[in-house]
């Protein structure tokens, strides 16, 4: 199922008390998977979700979660070559203490296929004798390489990140409601906003805040190429994080050598909370009475992050 899809059933059982407490995310990349967790996570954290657990992206859970740093969630990866033992005792140590003001916590084992054996019998310990309200996500490429007690534990969910994986997302569909003027000026400074923007948010610059409301703004964009462009915002987050896990990128394929520097300077794990923030606010846009305030909500949450 798509990220979507997977966040929006995890959240409605997660809603009528039936969640589970542990899921393996396998995906053919493990941007994608990465992806999926960063989103299930903002849905189920939110203050202010919509109706459906769509995240805000503005309360100060999604912020937290967004910078990495929210204290009922522990994501842990490989330590070199490897998940280890001493990563997860620490991790279950912290596990046993109480968190004032927080319902659920969350452990996230980014490519647990590299558990190593003995950091996997832990983990199948700590799985089996879960504290309250406690949520295991398990993040592989090869849920066959993990250790089969512990899979056996595990409701396995496939995901599916179109826009993470080359050659599945059409760049022309992606950018049609900006070129139906039919002005190539106009359409050539929309690409360099969406870069620029990426890059300012990314980087943590304030001048991202001035960005969207100077040069954006006067862009006077309809609703159809505002929601086009925080789709290709998205998508330059989402080749940035294939990047970084060593895949080539599906939307802005022409620009792979000057955005590897770009996808160097920062963990594959920043660049898909990056996307799931940026795709979380671009689904509330129907309904959202302003876009161009969503758009600052947003711009703003990437550039604290």
């Amino acid at each position: 199922m798509d990220i979507q899809t997977m966040t929006s059933r995890l959240y409605r059982l997660y809603a009528q008390n039936r969640l589970g407490h542990a899921y393996i995310l396998a995906g053919s990349a493990m941007a994608t998977c990465m992806a999926a967790a960063s989103s299930v996570l903002a849905s189920l954290f939110c203050a202010a979700h919509g109706p459906g657990g769509e995240p805000c992206a503005t309360c100060a859970d999604c912020r937290s979660l967004a910078s990495g740093n929210h204290m009922g969630v522990a994501w842990l990866q490989p330590d070199g070559a490897s998940l280890k033992i001493a990563q997860m005792r620490a991790a279950m140590r912290q596990d046993t203490r109480l968190i004032s003001g927080v319902s659920l916590q969350a452990v996230v084992l980014e490519q647990a296929h590299k558990l190593t054996q003995e950091a996997a019998n832990a983990v199948l310990k700590w799985v089996e004798e879960p504290g309250e309200q406690r949520l295991f996500l398990f993040l592989t490429t090869s849920p066959a390489s993990m250790l089969t007690t512990l899979r056996s534990r595990c409701m396995l969910l496939r995901v599916e990140g179109a826009s993470l994986e080359r050659g599945v997302v059409d760049p022309a569909a992606l950018w049609a409601p900006l070129q139906s003027a039919g002005d190539s000026k106009r359409f050539a400074e929309s690409v360099e906003l969406v870069l620029e923007l990426g890059r300012h948010c990314a980087n943590g610059e304030l001048r991202a805040w001035h960005l969207a409301f100077d040069r954006i703004a006067k862009m006077n964009y309809s609703a159809d190429e505002m929601s086009a462009f925080v789709d290709a915002l998205a998508a330059y987050f989402r080749d940035l994080a294939a990047m970084a896990c060593g895949s080539q990128p599906a939307v802005f394929a022409d620009l792979a050598t000057s955005l590897e520097d770009e996808a160097a300077r920062r963990p594959v794990a920043d660049f898909a909370r990056y996307a799931a923030v940026t795709a979380s606010v671009r689904r509330r846009f129907p309904s959202h009475v302003n876009a161009a305030a969503a758009l600052e909500s947003l711009v703003i949450t990437l550039g604290d992050m």
